[in-house]
């Protein structure tokens, strides 16, 4: 089903019946695929893992040319060799990882490195950087360095050096995905400023529904096939959103598991849930302001032993330096056996910092730091660290290198000689429990494989050391919904081998759903370690952080403000809609 959408302006970009196949695949990755961008829209692309979103991006600007029919950039094919250089400088794309598009050690210089190489007179370059930093609120770091930039930082960065192309599309090709909450909020302002005030044609591709309802348009995308195109009204078609591997957006998915229709934000949700269910109740509806009670999912804290435990650990990164950054602060921490830890925190406070310390990828410096009996601040045996301690990288499939997937995951029990049977019989397991089949996937190499199943062989490996501890940095970074769901219960089918799990994400509805004790970091140090109840009732602490809470959370809080008698500990969307048809 497709919904038509009209803005009145002329098509900037144009594909034509666009057919792509990466060199080798069988199945291509669009498939006679027609898509019209008129000049000053914003458009959200969005779609699962391997759908295509990406694929149109690099086809907008020539960074890839169409198998069958043709991309238009104002009127010129990209086919066109000729038209190459106009074609880039009308489209700027913007990747998702800022640290891959720096090109420069200072700021500035980094910003006028496009412009330079297209032969920009040194005075206009002057002012296009200028103006790029000021319109991306960096001006005052232009004479800094990109070390010290956190991540939205460095994003914004990466947009000023595209504005200063002076490009009239603007593709964002997961720009946000790697950043804290208040990152993200600043790149999308910066965003829909540049659409608004500026009148550039914005594409934004995206996994997070919340941020394609700032978009004027919305197209899905499934198997490489448009199957949406519309306003926000797209969200009433939640069966194809959800076969297309998304999710609606909190407010969306409330609204439409009540029934209710023309909802289109938070605000209008909470306004029509408050009048519809206090007409419901008209004769019998009473306040209840200070209703005390719980429905809470964590489990009973009984005394556990303790499996980390820091003292005044303190790090500094390029000590004795110009540059020197502390970056953790007399942290003192328990974790105990069995806890599902989680750490929140805005990019720059310290989270990985402290999670490499863990198993000594990171060395001490100052402190004490006990880990599964091991004492880091003396002598003590790594090898037997490293095998109780497993970490899972931000991107895991970056950790994989071997000719096959049985050869990768076999790699870190045979560097601790196991024998050859017991290695073989941990394979085959790892595989099996990632949820993987052994027999498709144990001779292929890693990297044939999609996104997904890389991240899952990336985890297998680490689950082959059957460590006590599994530590991860933000695993469901990059992944569309139906992938983040997937691999936080695999992560919850893993627990019953790794009993304690340590989560670095920025992804408050992941925190409360999945975690029993969340650490919170900020500037280095370590503000408190308590239950994700306690933590998300401190709203304007965690804003004033960059952090955010749960959505679940905010719009049970409006909704009990306004006199609706919920629990007041609600963690998850799904318990609010079990809440709400209680009523």
């Amino acid at each position: 089903m497709t919904i038509c959408l009209s803005f009145g302006h002329y098509i900037v970009i144009e594909f034509n019946n666009v057919s792509f196949a990466y060199l080798g695949a069988v199945t291509p990755v669009l498939y006679n695929l027609s898509l019209s961008i008129e000049e000053g829209s914003f458009v959200a692309l969005c779609g699962h893992n391997g759908s295509g979103k990406s694929t149109i991006a690099r086809l907008c600007n020539g960074l890839l040319m169409p198998d069958k029919g043709q991309v238009l950039v104002q009127g010129n094919s990209t086919l066109d060799k000729r038209k190459l250089f106009e074609i880039r400088k009308t489209v700027g794309l913007v990747f998702q990882n800022p640290d891959n598009q720096t090109v420069a050690t200072i700021v500035e210089d980094d910003v006028a490195f496009g412009p330079e190489n297209i032969g920009i007179p040194r005075a206009e370059i002057r002012e296009r950087v200028d103006w790029a930093l000021q319109v991306v609120g960096m001006t005052e770091y232009a004479k800094g360095t990109h070390t010290r930039l956190s991540g939205g930082q460095k994003q914004r960065v990466a947009i000023a050096s595209i504005l200063a192309l002076k490009p009239r599309v603007i593709v964002l090709d997961e720009s946000t995905s790697m950043l804290d909450p208040k990152g993200r909020d600043e790149v999308l302002k910066v965003v829909q400023q540049l659409n608004r005030e500026h009148g550039m044609t914005v594409i934004m591709i995206t996994h997070f529904m919340e941020e394609a309802h700032l978009a004027d348009r919305i197209v899905v995308l499934n198997k490489g096939k448009i199957v949406l195109d519309g306003g926000k009204e797209i969200f009433d078609y939640k069966d194809i959103l959800v076969d297309a591997g998304l999710e609606l957006p909190p407010y969306a998915n409330i609204a439409s598991s009540l029934g209710l229709t023309g909802i289109n934000d938070e605000k209008n949700l909470v306004d029509k849930l408050s009048s519809s269910l206090k007409a419901q109740n008209s004769n019998q509806y009473v306040v209840k302001k200070n209703s005390q009670h719980y429905i809470s999912n964590e489990t009973t804290d009984t005394l556990k032993p303790v499996i980390v435990a820091a003292k005044d650990l303190t790090y500094t990164y390029s000590p004795k330096s110009s540059f020197a950054k502390v970056a953790l602060d007399s942290i003192d921490i328990s974790i105990n056996e069995g806890d599902f830890l989680g750490i929140v925190g805005h990019t720059g406070s310290g989270k990985t910092t402290f999670v490499g310390h863990l198993n000594a990828l990171i060395k001490m410096q100052y402190g004490q730091l006990v880990v599964c009996g091991l004492d880091l601040s003396s002598k003590f045996d790594f090898k037997s660290l490293r095998s109780q301690v497993g970490m899972v990288f931000q991107y895991p499939e970056y950790q994989l290198f071997d000719e096959t997937v049985a050869k990768d995951i076999a790699f870190g029990p045979k560097n601790i000689k196991l024998e050859q049977k017991e290695i073989e019989q941990r394979v085959k397991e790892s595989i099996h429990l990632v949820g993987l089949d052994f027999d498709t996937i144990a001779n292929k190499s890693p990297f044939e494989l999609s996104g997904g199943q890389k991240r899952r062989v990336a985890l297998a490996g680490v689950i082959a050391m059957r460590p006590k501890i599994l530590v991860l940095d933000e695993p469901t970074a990059g992944l569309d919904p139906k992938g983040k769901t997937e691999i936080l219960d695999l992560i919850v089918n893993i627990k019953h081998y790794c009993q304690t799990v340590i989560m670095i994400s920025h992804n408050m509805d992941e925190v409360a759903k999945y975690c029993n004790r969340v650490a919170l970091f900020s500037s280095s140090k370590l503000l408190q370690v308590s239950s994700p109840k306690e933590l998300f009732k401190q709203t304007q602490l965690l804003q004033s952080l960059r952090l955010d809470i749960p959505s679940s959370i905010r719009i049970a809080s409006k909704l009990i403000e306004m006199g609706i008698d919920l629990p007041i500990d609600i963690l998850s969307v799904e318990q609010l809609i079990e809440q709400l048809k209680l009523i």
